[in-house]
């Protein structure tokens, strides 16, 4: 089977060297597009798999003229694709079997994306894996017999999924392959999305805690954004007044309501034994137990840096305008 390869995931790119290495698949192109923090691999992985197949590989940010030629003249039967934007219906016109899309969730109920962070931000019990089918004939979109569950318990997290999603995508989507060599283009009826669930993209601002909601929320998030995405953050200002950044990796929940009272966001007590740091949210206390200035650096234990220093976490616009403003006013004219 000759196979083409369009997008850009760490999944995409275990699954064309699954197909190639392990399957006997021939991969005759890749085209992807820059990464982003989701994807887990960069363009210059997708430039080296392609060099390790002696496939041509193109960068694109669509389907523009040079890569719609790519696609025609590669002479593929299939397309495996992840994380593209454009249209599949308008892809699958270059090949004889279609396009092939391994997803996670049910199509039929969930479509969108990042969803696997809304999972974990939702309370869902569990989540599917899925593939499913872009006809070159109809354009008609079909979910193929082929699927994988995983439970989510309490303690789940995004790095939970992505192993999962790793560990099993690269299988279900030979197991399509190996279904259309032996059967064609898939048969069964289309599905309709019209009563799915649509989730949109997920971006930098929506991983800033906002300490006034609701602990169990907070939490969600911590466990939705944490490695090996850039994590939650919030703001706190250090000894020095310095305004830092602060990524929050791992917390717990210390009681649903709160025996201590004051605003949402200020610390009330910090363990030097565990070294987690108790704060009060809109309902409840987190337990911060591993944080970081930046995303890429030593998380440290807050409760023992803390210790015995009044802190209050989260950002004030106002306040903040106002501290610049007087910055540049006790600085004088230029």
């Amino acid at each position: 089977m000759r196979i083409f390869i369009l997008g850009a995931s760490e999944t995409l790119w275990l699954t064309a060297r699954h197909l190639h290495f392990s399957c006997g698949c021939t991969i005759v192109g890749v085209l992807t597009r820059k990464s982003s923090i989701h994807d887990g691999r960069t363009e210059n992985d997708f430039k080296a798999l392609a060099d390790e197949f002696g496939a041509p590989f193109l960068l694109r940010e669509e389907l523009d003229a040079a890569a719609s030629a790519m696609l025609a003249g590669s002479d593929a039967d299939v397309c495996v694709a992840a994380n593209w934007s454009g249209s599949m219906e308008v892809v699958a016109t270059h090949f004889p079997l279609g396009v092939l899309t391994p997803t996670l969730g049910d199509p039929r109920r969930e479509t969108g994306s990042d969803i696997d962070v809304w999972s974990i931000l939702l309370g869902w019990q569990e989540l599917n894996l899925s593939v499913f089918h872009v006809a070159q004939a109809d354009g008609q979109t079909r979910v193929l017999p082929v699927s994988a569950t995983m439970s989510l318990d309490s303690d789940a997290t995004i790095a939970d999924i992505r192993r999962f999603s790793e560990s099993r995508i690269p299988a279900l989507v030979s197991d399509a392959v190996d279904h259309m060599q032996k059967n064609g283009s898939p048969s069964m009826q289309p599905y309709e999305a019209a009563g799915a669930q649509r989730f949109y993209r997920l971006d930098a601002r929506d991983r800033r805690i906002d300490w006034r909601q609701p602990a169990e929320w907070i939490l969600a998030m911590i466990k939705a954004f944490t490695r090996p995405l850039p994590g939650a953050y919030t703001y706190v200002r250090d000894g020095e007044g310095r305004l830092v950044k602060l990524h929050v990796w791992r917390a717990r929940k210390v009681a649903g309501q709160r025996n201590s009272h004051g605003p949402a966001g200020w610390i009330v007590h910090c363990r030097d034994d565990s070294g987690e740091a108790h704060v009060l949210t809109g309902s409840g206390v987190l337990a911060l137990q591993s944080v970081s200035e930046n995303s890429d650096s030593v998380w440290f234990e807050p409760g023992k840096a803390w210790k015995g220093e009044r802190v209050r976490l989260g950002l004030d616009a106002e306040d903040e305008v106002f501290h610049l403003l007087e910055q540049r006013i006790l600085a004088g004219p230029r």
